[in-house]
């Protein structure tokens, strides 16, 4: 779990890896809770942040996993 506290936002992540039977399964979730005025702007937020988690978690996670030789079977 990892936990950040900012001046416009709390957020708080969870990563998992779960083995299944193609391989693991990595799973990500998020709560963010924005301050201020930023509570305002979330529905034009939204697509910002799950770009930004895409881009900053799930990417080099699967950039190594690839390069480590780990990919999907199918």
């Amino acid at each position: 779990m990892l936990g950040e506290v900012k001046r416009r936002y709390d957020a708080v992540f969870v990563n998992r890896f779960d083995p299944i039977p193609a391989g693991t399964l990595f799973t990500v979730w998020g709560e963010l809770r924005f301050k201020g005025t930023a509570r305002l702007l979330w529905p034009i937020l939204r697509w910002y942040v799950l770009r930004q988690t895409r881009r900053l978690q799930l990417e080099p996670v699967k950039v190594r996993a690839e390069a480590s030789g780990f990919s999907r079977s199918g």
